[in-house]
């Protein structure tokens, strides 16, 4: 196939895994809330292990009231802790 979209549950499962073995690339898109981030570090850290090393991260529903609230992570922050990710 020349393109797979694949939603995943935060529950990573087999379909997963088995998935990313047939991709070159990941596009993973996220929001910047901290539990939507945790998840994403999960499947970077996954990624990584399998040597996935293209991804690239999308972001979702960036809400500037909800990184002054301190409920979202900013941009920035996002960046300083992803620099490889881009």
């Amino acid at each position: 196939f020349g393109y797979v979209l694949l939603d995943s549950a935060a529950g990573l499962e087999k379909g997963f895994l088995d998935t990313i073995y047939s991709v070159d690339r990941v596009l993973l898109v996220t929001t910047l809330d901290y539990t939507a981030l945790q998840d994403a570090d999960r499947v970077v850290g996954i990624l990584y292990r399998e040597q996935m090393d293209k991804i690239q991260l999308i972001i979702n529903k960036v809400n500037p009231k909800l990184i002054e609230k301190g409920i979202s992570v900013s941009l920035k922050k996002l960046c300083r802790f992803y620099p490889s990710i881009y």
